[in-house]
């Protein structure tokens, strides 16, 4: 299993704390954009079905989720929820293995006020007076 040696990976492997649930509305993904992957399309319908929020990050999906009614949330709230319970102690290195990954936020538009939130930006040297 790719990326067995994680924390968390036994978990995921036994199950714990995952529940498998099966789609019941099924003629209902007929009802979303076509652009989605029908994996968004099915977690959508899911989380519609058992009253559940949403996590999910690319735009189209957050769009079509929000409009059938479902809460989303998003990888960098459960970065933050993570850090202000102290489960984690910093964002950044998480956000960085997913940014080496091939995961795309914008640098300046979602990256940096971020971090910024969180207190993780590195502090800008200030300007030498001459």
């Amino acid at each position: 299993m790719k990326g067995g040696d994680r924390p968390g990976a036994a978990d995921v492997q036994r199950g714990e704390g995952i529940r498998r649930q099966t789609l019941r509305n099924w003629p209902a993904l007929t009802h979303l954009p076509r652009s989605l992957a029908q994996g968004e399309c099915e977690a959508i319908l899911l989380a519609e079905e058992e009253g559940a929020p949403l996590l999910v990050d690319e735009r189209k999906a957050r769009d079509a989720a929000v409009q059938r009614g479902i809460k989303v949330i998003g990888s960098l709230w459960v970065l933050k929820e993570a850090k202000q319970r102290g489960m984690i102690l910093a964002v950044r290195p998480i956000l960085g293995e997913l940014l080496a990954i091939g995961y795309w936020l914008h640098p300046e538009c979602v990256i940096r006020p971020f971090l910024q939130e969180m207190g993780e930006l590195p502090p800008i040297p200030e300007l030498s007076q001459e």
